[in-house]
């Protein structure tokens, strides 16, 4: 669960809005291990030591809240964190938190959302990318449908549904790694959307996807090939302040 605290707009129109993680919870299903994340116990190490950094990618963003800048027209032009906090996260976190992927993954937050007025059955595509540290990305190829409006909490909010169909690999920026071969499909996926049309920000998202097939990793110029089989599950809700 995150909360956003929303500022004035300054007279040139421009608008700060600040956002912090109350509550994470996580779990990923790896060929290294499972990856558990809980904001209550926040230090407890993982048990493959290999996959450590990974946790800590959670840690640092459980515990750094982000600022988004608007411009006049809405437009994200920066998401920031706190004066001089990047400069001590570790390598890992510093590759998932630095300035232009926080943007990007707040730009790809909105992406998803249809360009025109929608009715309840109607479908569009989108594509996104996921961030996977160390130079590593995920593409994806998502087909969403509206589900028309649903009562939570006094509020009138849209349901929007997904399911990924499309996915690829890359390593870009890494000399020592890289993908030659990859044939990754999409196994399972399904995500809910719950959006707050008023506030212009999601309610709540759930979201799992089961991807698995072949790939081919350069390391060090020795090629290994080997198989994926990677279960990603997300659940998020937030509170406007």
């Amino acid at each position: 669960m995150a909360t956003a605290s929303i500022g004035k707009r300054a007279a040139d129109g421009t608008l700060k809005i600040e956002e912090k993680v109350e509550t994470l919870q996580s779990e990923i299903s790896t060929p290294g291990g499972l990856i558990q994340f809980d904001s209550a116990n926040p230090d407890k190490k993982a048990d493959n030591a290999l996959l450590e950094p990974i946790l800590d990618i959670f840690r640092s963003v459980y515990r750094n809240p982000v600022t988004v800048e608007l411009d006049a027209k809405n437009k994200i032009t920066a998401v920031k964190l706190p004066e001089g906090e990047y400069e001590k996260l570790s390598d890992a976190a510093k590759g998932q938190l630095n300035p232009e992927s926080l943007k990007k993954t707040v730009e790809n937050a909105l992406q998803f959302l249809p360009d025109e007025p929608v009715k309840k059955g109607d479908t569009w595509e989108r594509s996104s990318e996921q961030n996977l540290g160390a130079g590593q990305t995920m593409s994806f190829r998502t087909k969403y449908e509206y589900q028309g409006t649903v009562e939570k909490d006094g509020k009138t909010l849209d349901k929007i549904t997904g399911k990924a169909f499309e996915v690829s690999f890359a390593i870009n920026g890494n000399a020592m790694l890289q993908v030659t071969k990859s044939d990754l499909k999409i196994i399972e996926s399904e995500s809910t959307v719950l959006f707050d049309r008023e506030r212009g920000s999601a309610v709540s998202t759930s979201s799992k996807v089961q991807i698995a097939g072949p790939l081919t990793l350069v390391v060090n110029a020795m090629e290994f090939a080997g198989k994926v089989d990677l279960t990603i599950e997300e659940k998020s809700s937030r509170e406007q302040k």
